[in-house]
């Protein structure tokens, strides 16, 4: 039997987000805002549409905002998150093999059913996800994940909400009608060394022979050219995979000179990287810390530096953890700066069932370490994020970045909660 993919994508996912919880925003330009109120990391339609581009620098966007009345959001990625987990447990029952691909994104197996049977299944996922959740829903189908991808986009612009490439004349339209810098694949850099070769489309790219592709760029994107002439070479993938490192860095409200606001700063990044870790079944061998000054200032002193930790053995221990980043810091800091970002690196992991422990090492103290920390991590599961919390991570949290304009936290907060009247 022949594969048949399909791609669930939300519809302008962070503003719909938003959306769900004021209506009064239907309709209206909205742009969400990256930490600390920097630059535009997701735009409405109508956003699109004034001009806004996406990483616009706020500040460059004073004028526009005020005549065009743009609603401005900081982004609230606790409730995005939240969304997101839910619209994936709704679309998971339509399919038996799903692979989320994104926060907005996911992709089901389709293989099984016949043309009258996907369109009824669209229709009801995007029934269902809008009825359940308020978001509108997006749904492409085709041959292989790309063309899925190609087809979510026609599926965006037609009233249905759904576009299945299913013949081969829907399949070389939509290639005649794709740029090449907008394959799923296919980066900045790939598609203008794919242009010099006169390589415009999604179209060009599938003629074009694999040796041309392939010392332009690399064999990705031979199997993408493989991909869009339906022949399929990207599977589903059920199970992720395991992560190489987990990065944890803000860019703080207010520069930070104090050495124990800045340290109360990683505390927090380090204790949000160990409940990461743990949730991935890893153990990390080696922690980096970095610190710098603000790069935009005019100030013509500038510091940044960084240490490396490596740890006796592995470990997913944060109080252990925080030793070395408490030690890092110490290294690295200097008191004659003030300090704009901060950050932590786990990597070096290994899986959490491997036993590589020197002689000295005391397994009843790293059990019981062990138990507590999983503990920990359910109380804050069960309740909410640092419902209990390292001292070390301070209370007033002085660091924290800019989010004057962040919506409320609809889901999570017990004090945040709709009320219905």
């Amino acid at each position: 039997m022949n594969k048949i993919f399909a791609i669930v994508d939300a519809n302008n996912f962070y503003a719909s987000c938003e959306r769900v919880f004021n209506p009064a925003l239907e309709n209206k330009p909205i742009i969400i805002l990256s930490s600390n109120d920097g630059c535009v990391i997701a735009r409405s339609n109508e956003a699109k549409a004034i001009g806004i581009k996406m990483g616009e620098p706020y500040f460059k966007l004073q004028s526009l905002i005020k005549y065009h009345n743009l609603k401005v959001i900081s982004s609230n990625f606790a409730l995005y998150g939240d969304i997101s987990r839910r619209m994936m447990t709704i679309v998971e029952d339509f399919s038996p093999t799903c692979e989320i691909y994104s926060i907005d994104e996911c992709f089901l197996d389709f293989s099984n059913l016949t043309d009258e049977q996907i369109q009824s299944q669209c229709q009801c996922i995007r029934d269902r996800v809008k009825k359940w959740l308020g978001l509108p829903v997006s749904i492409g189908i085709g041959a292989t994940k790309t063309l899925a991808k190609l087809a979510v986009n026609i599926a965006k612009k037609r009233s249905e909400g759904y576009y299945h490439i299913a013949t081969e004349l829907q399949r070389l339209e939509a290639l005649k009608s794709t740029n090449i810098e907008d394959i799923w694949g296919i980066g900045a850099s790939y598609s203008n060394k794919l242009k010099a070769i006169s390589v415009i489309s999604a179209l060009d790219l599938a003629n074009c022979p694999d040796d041309h592709i392939k010392k332009q760029t690399n064999i990705l994107a031979v199997k993408t050219a493989h991909e869009l002439r339906g022949i399929s070479c990207i599977d589903l993938v059920e199970v992720a995979e395991p992560k190489q490192s987990i990065t944890v860095s803000r860019s703080f409200g207010n520069e930070i000179r104090d050495y124990q606001i800045l340290n109360q700063s990683l505390s927090f990044f380090t204790s949000t990287a160990a409940e990461k870790l743990r949730k991935s079944g890893q153990m990390a061998k080696s922690i980096s810390v970095f610190i710098r000054t603000n790069p935009f200032s005019k100030k013509p002193n500038q510091y940044g530096n960084s240490a490396n930790i490596t740890l006796n053995y592995p470990t997913d221990s944060t109080p252990i953890l925080l030793s070395a980043v408490n030690t890092a810091l110490q290294h690295i800091y200097k008191p004659d700066f003030s300090y704009k970002k901060a950050g932590i690196l786990l990597n070096d992991f290994c899986l959490k069932t491997t036993k590589a422990f020197d002689l000295f090492d005391k397994p009843q103290l790293r059990e019981e370490g062990s138990k507590l920390m999983t503990v920990i991590d359910k109380i804050n599961h069960t309740y909410g994020r640092q419902t209990v919390f390292y001292a070390s991570s301070g209370t007033a949290q002085q660091w924290l970045p800019k989010s004057s304009m962040k919506s409320a936290s609809y889901t999570s907060n017990w004090d945040e909660l709709i009320l219905a009247r």
